[in-house]
């Protein structure tokens, strides 16, 4: 059996016997070098060369067969990465031989299957976990933190829509997505639906139907490119999540339509609503419009893990250059798009800083709004190496024409990064301590 799992950094690391060696192994494979808490000592494939040549590429790992891995005593937990078919029966496998299991989204084909791989992991003591953890990213926390500090009041609803003309376009090997266990709903619905429970609480139940628009689909890319291939499962899923809070949730699945202008999720409560960004994603903007407001707003990033990716966070901050100041907690991570999956400090080598504005800048006159101070004395920064960033420095307020500062008084600044000391600030975790996001562990 594998060594107990630990909140703790183990003394030794976690071994890992990956299972599936397709597309989406990539990002665990990049990922593993830089954790030292974990070690991928193994992989399998029902293709022993495609095992075989990820093994090649990394030191120290062997490619087996997958009973061979299951059975290693040189693994304790599985990483399943195989189809959503296959991941019930690989999992119980994994669990009856004593390793812990970890996998890709969906956690099973179904509902059945699932509560049967949750009740064996019990029986065993074991752990099991799924895919997506998305929603502990700075994206769905920071909404969720706004909830939490009733920035729109009581939740009263929420849509989440995912709109795309199909995988089969780029993906090489797009069977799997139109096969019972694929499909619109339990590819990118667990990101989806995930992040409602996140944000709205536990669902006690759900109202749904689905249609398929094409028996067929045509391959787009890779060596298979013009190949057809046979549809056997829903393709357009629309339903309704009833939440134990009493707030409502609508549903848009498809793999039948072009595009949509509609958000990815929008919550609305009794004094404001939400645009919440891709829960596909660890991050982007938290948009709120509150009763009475003119516009929308977007919210400093207040919560989550930045510059995070699938099996990593990025933690690490700069401290403060005074006693005023603060991190925000996407301001020390940011993302290559060519290598998203990486953690990487800004291209600029400086920290931004959120700041309170020093006494310099007059109380607000008369005439300014609510929300928004006119802008007068430009604030100081907090050391002579540091500058106003201007991107967060001021908005324009169409209304008036001037150029206005945000209420709270604070703005960002940069400064050089080799004046930073890192430091470890609280991260806003309590999606983890109420069991809202108990899909993803």
């Amino acid at each position: 059996m594998g060594q107990p799992l630990s909140t703790d950094t183990p003394a030794k690391a976690l071994r890992i016997g990956m299972v599936g060696c397709g597309n989406i192994s990539a990002a665990y494979l990049e990922t593993f070098p830089r954790l030292d808490a974990v070690a991928l000592t193994a992989v399998a494939d029902l293709d022993m060369d495609r095992a075989r040549e990820v093994a090649a590429a990394h030191p120290g790992v062997r490619a087996l067969t997958v009973d061979e891995l299951l059975a290693d005593d040189g693994v304790d937990l599985v990483l399943n990465l195989t189809i959503p078919a296959a991941h019930a029966e690989i999992a119980l496998k994994a669990l009856a031989a004593g390793k812990h299991v970890y996998g890709e989204k969906p956690l099973a084909a179904s509902a059945a299957e699932g509560q049967t791989m949750l009740q064996a992991a019990q029986d065993a003591g074991l752990i099991l976990g799924s895919a997506p953890d998305t929603v502990l990213g700075t994206g769905i926390q920071t909404a969720r933190r706004a909830i939490d500090d009733g920035l729109i009041g009581a939740p009263v609803s929420a849509t989440a829509t995912m709109v795309t003309p199909g995988h089969e376009r780029w993906h090489p090997n797009p069977d799997f997505y139109y096969v019972p266990g694929g499909g619109p709903l339990l590819d990118m619905g667990p990101y989806y639906v995930s992040a409602l429970v996140t944000l709205l609480g536990p669902v006690t139940s759900v109202l749904g139907a689905a249609s398929s628009t094409r028996s067929t689909r045509t391959i787009g890319s890779g060596p298979r490119a013009g190949e057809v291939i046979p549809v056997s499962t829903p393709t357009h899923v629309t339903g309704v999540l009833f939440h134990a809070s009493g707030a409502l949730s609508t549903l848009v699945m498809s793999f039948d339509a072009v595009a949509t202008h509609a958000a990815n999720i929008e919550v609305h409560g009794e004094t404001g609503s939400l645009t919440v960004p891709d829960p596909n994603r660890f991050d982007g903007e938290v948009q709120l419009r509150t009763l009475g407001a003119e516009d929308w707003e977007v919210l400093p990033v207040s919560a989550g893990y930045a510059g995070s990716s699938r099996g990593s966070a990025c933690r690490i901050w700069p401290k403060p250059p005074q006693a005023n100041c603060r991190a925000p907690a996407a301001s020390w991570g940011s993302t290559c798009w060519r290598s998203w999956r990486q953690c990487l400090p800004p291209l600029s080598q400086a920290a931004r800083y959120r700041c309170s504005v020093p006494a310099s800048v007059p109380p607000p006159s008369a005439s300014s709004s609510r929300r928004v101070w006119k802008r007068s004395v430009p604030p100081k920064p907090p050391s002579s190496t540091c500058r106003i960033r201007p991107s967060v420095y001021g908005r324009y307020h169409r209304s008036t024409g001037k150029t206005v500062i945000p209420l709270a008084l604070e703005h960002l600044f940069e400064c050089p990064w080799d004046n930073c000391v890192i430091d470890h600030p609280p991260a806003h975790d309590t999606a983890l301590a109420d069991g809202r996001a108990s899909t993803d562990h």
